[in-house]
């Protein structure tokens, strides 16, 4: 994840490759990053 500065975010860049998507799992109200990878793994990343 990439700021719009060109900084990259802490703790990327993660495991992953493909379409990602953004968005809520839970009542929590935290965001996740959910994307594919090519060896067949769904991996859903908690952002803070």
């Amino acid at each position: 994840m990439v700021y719009q500065d060109g900084s990259i975010a802490e703790g990327f860049p993660v495991k992953g490759d493909g379409v990602a998507t953004i968005g809520q799992l839970n009542a929590e109200g935290k965001q996740n990053l959910i994307v594919g990878s090519s060896d067949s793994h769904i991996y859903v990343y908690s952002l803070e």
